[in-house]
């Protein structure tokens, strides 16, 4: 075995030297800790040919004006986006985002849109957009890809991740044969006219890097303007695969998980390795906005259990759309069966304005595996939405999965010690703050703060506004 992978290894470096690949460079980020916007400004200053970008949101006027500068340097720079939601401005109905996409049109971007829900987070610095080859030199290929939109919050104030790969062959032509396949089947901003290109990315590479691959689930739509659905799910059929092969450890964060088909792998997984009896550690950490009370998680769990029922007693074909039931807060029936789960928590009553929140969407398995991406834990994710999971995994990817694992032990930790403060203050203080620094709590803790507060202010889920600082006790009031 040791014989075969050094004879691997030894292969893959020759046949990287004999077409001229240096070795990639891969950094990673995670916000708000260390933020990526001066490697992506760097990275913008530096595009010579094109710069490609797929975006469900951008506002980060940091990154606006480093593209505004670098296309008025470099005239014939070729500056493309597909721009979720991107409306024809005319419309009485237009969004911010109708504003944006007019900003990046006047600064000399090509905006397009298409027909779905486009979650993407990915930029491609000097790509190859008309094909690629083995004579194709990614020396100075950028790719930017991850859990967060391109904006300050997502920079700043969220708990995100950003991956900024140079020199990657195989990942950056992955991505840019999916952009491709999205501006081909877009339509123009703002005049609505389709783009209608059915011929294939010409992929010439002849290299398929084992330590990093992709999932995109435009696999899971036909090739047309309507990105109608074939019946796949290649996203969550991935992490289902990966969740049943871990041998010792899943970690797991994600804003939303709302997808019983998940929450049912790692159930069986830890029930599995409970009959085996080997330990399996599976810890899960969500946003504070997946918190749900014991009385809304039954109900949740009993329209589960109506549907597995009518689809056992009438058609057992329709059990896999069950499993695939959306708008299911699923992190109290994981708690439920032993799993260990935290929120991350910071708001009584959320407020986009006020959130801090944990925006990531990636999986670790066994210390050895990670799978990250834009692809939140949902139904909507798989059939509604455009959306990525970068597996990076290997010898060259160990640095990688190491940073997502300090990532994910510093969330699990996150400033608990506060916690028995903040449960005390309820009854000690006059007000109450709505809005607070996060912690990361069990479903019980939470459950005990709301106890208090009932106690205390006895209408507190019906007084105060989402946008105001605190509660004030009721005796308080008036004066």
């Amino acid at each position: 075995m040791k014989i075969l992978t050094r004879i691997r290894i030894f292969s893959i470096v020759f046949f990287l030297s004999v077409l001229g690949f240096s070795s990639p460079k891969i950094e990673t980020f995670f916000s708000p800790y260390k933020a990526p916007r001066e490697a992506m400004i760097e990275a913008i200053s530096k595009a010579k040919h094109t710069i490609d970008i797929a975006i469900y949101s951008f506002s980060a006027s940091g990154l606006l004006t480093a593209l505004k500068e670098v296309k008025e340097s470099r005239p014939k720079l070729k500056i493309r986006m597909i721009f979720d939601d991107a409306d024809n401005p005319d419309d009485s109905k237009g969004t911010p985002k109708t504003e944006s996409s007019e900003k990046f049109e006047k600064m000399g971007m090509d905006v397009r849109y298409v027909h779905k829900i486009m979650h993407h987070k990915f930029m491609i610095i000097d790509g190859y957009p008309k094909g690629v080859d083995p004579d194709s030199d990614f020396s100075k290929t950028v790719l930017v890809t991850g859990s967060g939109n391109f904006s300050d919050g997502a920079h700043f104030r969220y708990n995100e991740n950003f991956v900024i790969l140079k020199n990657e062959p195989d990942l950056i032509t992955q991505f840019q044969k999916e952009f491709q396949r999205m501006w081909n089947y877009s339509f123009d901003f703002p005049d609505e006219s389709p783009q209608l290109i059915e011929e294939e990315y010409e992929d010439r590479l002849g290299f398929d890097d084992p330590d990093l691959d992709s999932i995109f689930t435009s696999d899971n739509f036909r090739k047309d303007l309507d990105f109608s659905n074939n019946g796949e799910r290649v996203a969550t059929r991935e992490i289902e695969e990966a969740v049943e092969n871990a041998k010792k450890s899943i970690l797991v964060a994600t804003g939303h998980f709302r997808l019983p088909l998940l929450a049912n792998a790692l159930i069986r997984a830890k029930e599995k390795a409970r009959k085996a009896k080997r330990n399996l550690s599976i810890k899960v950490v969500v946003d504070g906005q997946d918190y749900v009370s014991k009385q809304g998680s039954e109900e949740d769990f009993q329209k589960y259990e109506r549907c597995v029922q009518r689809a056992q007693d009438k058609d057992p074909s329709r059990l896999e759309a069950c499993d695939m039931m959306g708008g299911l807060k699923m992190s109290r029936v994981l708690s439920d069966h032993g799993i260990d789960v935290r929120y991350k928590y910071y708001s009584y009553k959320w407020l986009y304005e006020k959130s801090e929140q944990m925006h990531h969407k990636y999986m670790i398995v066994d210390g050895a595996r990670v799978l990250s991406g834009s692809f939140n834990w949902s139904r909507n994710a798989e059939w509604n939405t455009l959306e990525n999971i970068v597996i990076f995994q290997g010898p060259s990817m160990k640095s990688v999965v190491g940073d997502f694992e300090s990532d994910f032990y510093g969330l699990w930790e996150l400033d608990r010690k506060r916690y028995q403060r903040h449960l005390k203050d309820i009854s000690k203080k006059n007000r109450v703050p709505l809005h607070f620094k996060p912690m990361a709590l069990t479903s019980s803790e939470i459950d005990r703060l709301f106890k208090a507060l009932k106690k205390e202010i006895p209408d507190f889920l019906k007084s105060g506004k989402p946008e105001d600082s605190y509660w004030l006790k009721k005796e308080n009031r008036g004066k």
